[in-house]
């Protein structure tokens, strides 16, 4: 039988997993605490990037930053998750993967998953 893990996660806290040997429960691995994602999304308003401004003949306009704060907080934690995901997979210690999120935070993950991790997620 292929080991698995599952991923339960979103941008403050993730825990890993992985289903018992009788396949009735699941055995945590690893509990990961994201202190920056416990923000409330309000809180990030003041942490936004400086706004740079762009003019073309008489008028001007602010140019809005791409990735806003909380989705840098979001992707540096799927970032972390991925090595700590990656290390296992490179010590044989899954070959599947579910993962289980929030979709904006699913997104991230999937953004910050390498290939072979990636290759392993089943669900």
């Amino acid at each position: 039988m292929k080991s698995t893990w599952i991923l339960v996660a979103d941008r403050a806290h993730a825990r890993l997993f992985s289903p018992t040997i009788d396949g009735g429960g699941l055995t945590e691995l690893e509990d990961f605490i994201n202190p920056e994602g416990r923000k409330p999304e309000a809180a990030y308003a003041n942490d936004r990037a400086p706004r740079s401004f762009e003019s073309m003949g008489p008028s001007s306009h602010a140019i809005q930053p791409h990735t806003t704060a909380e989705e840098k907080v979001a992707a540096r934690f799927a970032g972390e998750l991925n090595d700590v995901l990656e290390r296992g997979r490179v010590e044989h210690r899954f070959e599947r993967l579910i993962l289980v999120a929030p979709p904006r935070f699913l997104g991230a993950l999937h953004k910050a998953l390498g290939k072979q991790v990636s290759s392993c997620v089943v669900a």
